[in-house]
């Protein structure tokens, strides 16, 4: 439990980085099965749909929607990560083309740097900076992780798609 408002807002800020991380770990495994899903249904059902060796509109436009499925899981997957823009630190804001990556931790040598000179007496200012450049990296890493979210939900209707197109040209002989 916090002992000063300080070191709550930290352990708040630290709780919403470590959310954005298990949330970016559960996309990719829910984007595993997806594309699982994707490939096995692709398989079953491309082989019963193309059996007379010709391939109609409905079984194209069923198979793009697969490829457009296995094309967003690689999207999501690969480990790609965001540029960040902006870096606040004691300069504020400065433009770094080599910060690169997901902003999960902080750095325990920049932290060293910055606060190993403290006194106790200093932690609720120490608390407060820690929490303002992890609030920072939440901010950093949002918006890469919100198109993720919006890649899978795609993925996830193109899904729905190709297969209803492939199951209902089967159906239909």
């Amino acid at each position: 439990m916090a002992s000063s408002p300080q070191e709550l807002i930290y352990e708040e800020a630290h709780r919403a980085v470590a959310m954005q991380a298990q949330s970016l770990d559960e996309l990719r495994s829910r984007t595993g099965v997806l594309l699982a899903v994707a490939a096995v249904s692709s398989t079953v059902l491309a082989r019963t749909a193309l059996q007379d060796g010709s391939l109609n509109s409905t079984e194209s436009v069923g198979g793009i929607c697969l490829a457009g499925v296995g094309v967003l899981a690689i999207l999501i997957l690969f480990p790609w990560a965001p540029r960040r823009k902006t870096k606040l630190r004691k300069d504020r804001v400065m433009d770094d083309p080599e910060l690169k990556g997901w902003f999960f931790v902080l750095d325990a040598d920049d932290l060293a740097k910055e606060f190993g000179d403290k006194t106790p007496a200093d932690l609720p200012d120490v608390y407060r900076k820690v929490a303002e450049d992890l609030w920072d990296d939440y901010n950093a890493n949002e918006e890469p992780l919100s198109r993720r979210y919006f890649g899978f939900e795609a993925a996830a209707v193109l899904l729905v798609f190709g297969v209803g197109l492939w199951l209902f040209d089967v159906a239909s002989g």
